[in-house]
C-alpha cells in the first residue's frame, strides 16, 4: 500500500472527507455570512463588472487575486446562499488535510503516519476559524498552495522531473497571490528539503535545482518588495494592529499551548504567567527530547517560521493568544513534531505503553478541541450568524422601497465595519452606497418621508427597519 502513492492519496482524501462530513458538515447549514463576509461579497460583485481587475484590485491593503477570483466566480453561482461558500471552504480544508498526509508520507515513508497526519489536520484543533468563518478562508487556501509547493518540491527532488518543479513554482506564486503569510513559503521549502534529504536521495540535477531555487528567490524578492510597498502605509500597520515589537515573540509559548489545549477561555492576566511558563517549558523539553530527531526539529521550526508574520498582530480578544486562523499553517508543524515522537514507537509492539499513552492523550486533546469549537459555535458564533441572517432579512424588505435613503444606527454589532453594511445592502438589495447614511455615535434619527432607519434590537438580537 505504501508503495502506491496514488492509492494512498485516494485514501487520504476519503478519510478527510469522512471526518469533515461527520464533524463539520453541519456547519455549512448552521453558519452564515457576517462582518467581512459581506465586504468580500460586495468586492466580488464589483469585480464581476470588470473581471480584468481581479489581478489588480485590492481589498484595503490586501492583495489577493485568488480570493478576488473566489468571490467573483462563486457569487453568480451561489448568490447570497451561505451554504455554498461553506461547502467550498470545507472542500479546501479536505484537500489541505489530505496534502498534510501526503507531505508526512514523503518525509517518513509510513502509511500509518500519513493517515495519522491527515486525521489530525482534518480535526482542525485550534485552527477552526477557516471552517466556521467564510472570510477567513484566505488562510486555508494559502496553506493548500503552500503544501502543494512543498509536496511538489519533494517529488521533484526525488524524481528529478521538471514537471514537479513547475507545479511547485506555480503553487508558490498562487500562495503569494492569496495571503501575505505565504511569504514564509521559500523558508519552508528549504527546511522541507533538508529533512527530506535524510530519507530520500536527491535525484534532481544540481543545475536544474539551481534554476528552480533562482526562480523561487526571484518570485519571492519581487513579491516581498511589492508587499512591503503595499503594507507600509496599510491600515494594519498605520493603526498599530500589526507592530514588530520584540515583546510579541513572548507569545510563542502561548501559541504552542493554544495549539495543543483549548485554553482561550482560561487565559487572563492572573493565569498568563502559568500558561506562559508551561509553554516555555514545553518548548525547551521538546527541543531537548527531539534534538536527535530531525522530524521533531523540523516540526518546531515550521511552527516558528509559520507564526513569524502573524505573531506581531494584536488580538483584540487577548494580548497573549493569536487568532485561530493564524494557527492553520502552524499546526502542521505541531503534527509533524508529534509524528517524529511516535515514529520510533511504531517499531515496537502495538501495546507499547508509550504508544498507547500517546494515542490516548492525542485523542483526548482532539476531543477537547472539538467540544470547545462546538460550544463556541453554538454560543458566540450563533450570535454573529444571527446578525448576518437578520441583516439580510431586513435588507430583503428594503427591496420594496427602492427610492428610500437608508440610515444606519451606530449602535450595532461590528459597529466599526461600515463596509460590511454597504456590501450587504449592495449584494442583497442592490442599494447603492450613495443611498446609505451612517449615523454617528449616540446620534438619533427619526425617519422622514422616503427614509428608513436600520437598527439593532439588543433584546431580540436582530436587525430591524424603522418607519418606511
Amino acid at each position: 500500500m505504501a508503495n502506491s502513492p496514488s492509492r494512498l492519496q485516494i485514501e487520504l482524501v476519503s478519510v478527510s472527507f469522512l471526518i469533515t462530513a461527520v464533524f463539520f458538515g453541519w456547519i455549512a447549514f448552521f453558519g452564515y455570512f457576517f462582518s467581512d463576509d459581506f465586504t468580500w461579497l460586495w468586492h466580488g460583485k464589483k469585480l464581476l463588472e470588470n473581471p480584468g481587475a481581479i489581478f489588480s484590485a485590492h481589498m484595503s491593503s490586501f492583495y489577493s487575486p485568488v480570493v478576488n477570483a473566489y468571490f467573483t466566480f462563486l457569487l453568480p453561482l451561489f448568490g447570497p446562499w451561505a451554504p455554498g461558500y461553506y461547502l467550498v471552504n470545507l472542500a479546501v480544508h479536505i484537500l489541505a488535510s489530505a496534502l498534510v498526509g501526503v507531505f508526512a508520507w514523503q518525509l517518513t515513508r509510513s502509511r500509518i503516519l500519513a493517515l495519522a497526519a491527515c486525521i489530525l489536520a482534518t480535526l482542525a484543533g485550534s485552527a477552526y476559524e477557516p471552517i466556521v468563518w467564510i472570510a477567513s478562508n484566505l488562510h486555508s487556501i494559502a496553506t493548500l498552495f503552500i503544501l502543494s509547493a512543498c509536496c511538489s518540491y519533494l517529488a521533484y527532488r526525488k524524481t528529478g522531473k521538471i514537471f514537479f518543479a513547475g507545479i511547485s513554482s506555480f503553487s508558490v506564486a498562487l500562495a503569494f497571490l492569496t495571503k501575505e503569510v505565504a511569504i514564509v513559503t521559500p523558508v519552508l521549502l528549504v527546511l522541507s528539503g533538508v529533512v527530506h534529504g535524510r530519507v530520500a536521495y536527491r535525484v534532481a540535477s544540481k543545475r536544474s535545482h539551481a534554476i528552480f531555487a533562482t526562480c523561487i528567490a526571484a518570485i519571492t524578492l519581487l513579491y516581498g518588495y511589492q508587499e512591503y510597498l503595499w503594507q507600509k502605509e496599510g491600515f494594519s500597520v498605520a493603526s498599530g494592529i500589526w507592530s514588530p515589537h520584540l515583546s510579541a515573540l513572548l507569545r510563542y509559548p502561548f501559541a504552542l499551548v493554544q495549539m495543543i489545549v483549548p485554553v482561550e477561555r482560561f487565559v487572563s492576566a492572573s493565569s498568563a504567567a502559568w500558561i506562559g511558563s508551561a509553554g516555555s517549558a514545553l518548548w525547551i523539553t521538546t527541543l531537548i527530547a527531539g534534538r536527535k530527531r530531525p522530524l521533531i526539529l523540523f516540526g518546531l521550526s515550521w511552527i516558528v517560521v509559520s507564526l513569524l508574520p502573524v505573531i506581531f498582530f494584536a488580538d483584540s480578544e487577548s494580548p497573549y493568544l493569536i487568532a485561530s486562523r493564524y494557527t492553520y499553517l502552524a499546526r502542521i508543524g505541531l503534527i509533524l513534531a508529534f509524528l517524529g515522537f511516535i515514529a520510533p514507537l511504531l517499531r515496537g509492539p502495538i501495546k507499547n505503553p508509550k504508544f498507547v499513552f500517546s494515542l490516548v492523550l492525542v485523542s483526548a486533546l482532539s476531543a477537547s478541541h472539538l467540544v470547545f469549537v462546538y460550544n463556541r459555535l453554538t454560543t458566540e458564533y450563533a450570535y454573529v450568524y444571527q446578525t448576518g441572517r437578520t441583516l439580510v432579512s431586513a435588507l430583503e424588505e428594503m427591496k420594496n422601497y427602492p427610492d428610500h435613503i437608508l440610515y444606519v444606527s451606530r449602535e450595532r454589532p461590528f459597529d466599526k465595519n461600515d463596509a460590511a453594511i454597504v456590501g450587504a445592502a449592495s449584494v442583497v438589495a442592490d442599494i447603492s452606497e450613495s443611498r446609505i447614511v451612517f449615523l454617528k455615535k449616540d446620534e438619533k434619527k427619526i425617519p422622514g418621508k422616503n427614509e428608513t432607519l436600520l437598527t439593532w434590537d439588543y433584546q431580540k438580537k436582530l436587525f430591524t427597519l424603522g418607519p418606511k
